[in-house]
């Protein structure tokens, strides 16, 4: 007959497992963790770029639909449904052969973006509209023109 004893502690873990267990499941936990960070601030950036292009494409379509483009005052165009501030900016400068119309600020879900609107007659028969709409990703409540570090520019064309 053979003598089969079992050691003592054959089937337990040791201290040196366990410890090495829990430093995979920190470094697993760290790294879901610095993802779903990463995925919300994504997510965050791209509202706020949506918004700025819908709030470009809202301002230059309404400007488009206005008799005359040299007098257009979006704060009256849109009314109570987007309130508008109209400001002054250090930066204030069109693009090259533009004419400014004016600089604009909406605070939409906490974010503040300002809208520049400018215009140049392309040809005798043509206007190209221009609106660049900012926007700070680091300070997003901010209305000073001055922080921007996020642009989106729309240019359209409407007959004289």
């Amino acid at each position: 007959m053979v003598n089969r004893r079992r050691k003592k502690f054959a089937a337990a873990v040791t201290l040196v497992e366990v410890m090495a267990a829990a430093a995979v499941l920190v470094v697993v936990i760290i790294g879901a963790s610095a993802y779903r960070y990463h995925a919300a601030l994504q997510e965050k950036r791209a509202a706020m770029q949506m918004t700025s292009s819908q709030f470009a494409s809202l301002l230059c379509e309404s400007w488009r639909g206005a008799g005359s483009t040299e007098m257009y005052d979006p704060r009256t165009a849109l009314g109570a449904s987007l309130p508008l501030k109209k400001v002054r900016a250090s930066r204030d400068a069109a693009p090259d052969g533009f004419t400014i119309l004016g600089r604009y600020v909406a605070n939409i879900d906490d974010v503040a973006y300002n809208a520049l609107l400018s215009w140049r007659n392309a040809t005798p028969s043509l206007r190209e509209l221009n609106v660049v709409v900012g926007w700070s990703q680091l300070n997003p409540g901010t209305p000073d023109p001055d922080k921007v570090d996020k642009l989106y520019k729309l240019t359209t064309y409407v007959s004289r």
